[in-house]
């Protein structure tokens, strides 16, 4: 399993930690309680694994996305879909799904669209539950700003959650992108908010399961 250089760091820390338990424990609990060294063996291999899960680093990529399409931006459930306010757009209206990523899921984040970044802003806040509504007014997030090539605007929020406190982005501001390329990456249980036009057809609903690269959220007309 390849790991993701965005978790190399803490994959070896980690790694170094739960060795040193594993070697204390060896030496510090009688033999006669071998049950118990089985046991904290087997709990700090369970860690092990799911710390090398959480930085997994598929790899995937969109052959030849049409430039109307926007993809999800990320692995995880779709939680929000609803009409917001915003001055971007025209008559300061847009649409938004918010996917929330489990501390399970891969927690890449995807550029959904092709075009050209036009800002990347970086903004500190709460650390609620990534779920709840206030998320994405209230917590700390990165938002990055998209001029698709059909000269139409897309916001990607990558939003901290409760246990997420890093958030990471790849992308500069006059960067030439094209969907699937890596947007970022938030370390551990968060949402990403995707913002678009109006005039579009969406294509999931509340509750489905959607894929970074893989499903198609929107078509832009």
């Amino acid at each position: 399993m390849r790991i993701h250089p965005a978790g190399k760091n803490i994959v070896s820390t980690a790694t170094l930690i739960l060795g040193t338990i594993a070697l204390i424990s060896i030496m510090v609990i009688p033999y006669k309680l071998f049950w118990l060294t089985f046991l904290v063996l087997f709990c700090l291999l369970i860690i092990g694994i799911w710390i090398v899960s959480f930085f997994r680093y598929p790899q995937r990529s969109i052959e030849n996305p049409k430039d109307n399409h926007l993809y999800s931006a990320a692995d995880g459930e779709v939680v929000v879909i609803e009409k917001i306010k915003s001055n971007l757009f025209p008559e300061n209206e847009a649409y938004q799904i918010s996917v929330f990523m489990s501390i399970y899921s891969v927690h890449i984040n995807y550029v959904p669209i092709n075009g050209t970044i036009s800002s990347v802003t970086h903004r500190k806040g709460l650390h609620l539950m990534a779920i709840k509504p206030k998320a994405s007014l209230e917590n700390e997030q990165c938002e990055t700003i998209i001029n698709t090539k059909n000269q139409k605007k897309v916001i990607v929020r990558q939003i901290a959650g409760a246990a997420a406190r890093r958030v990471l982005t790849f992308v500069k501001p006059e960067q030439e992108v094209i969907a699937g390329n890596e947007l970022g990456f938030i370390r551990f249980g968060s949402r990403v908010d995707i913002i678009f036009p109006v005039n579009s057809e969406i294509n999931v609903k509340i509750g489905d399961k959607v894929k970074g690269c893989k499903t198609i959220l929107a078509t832009i007309n």
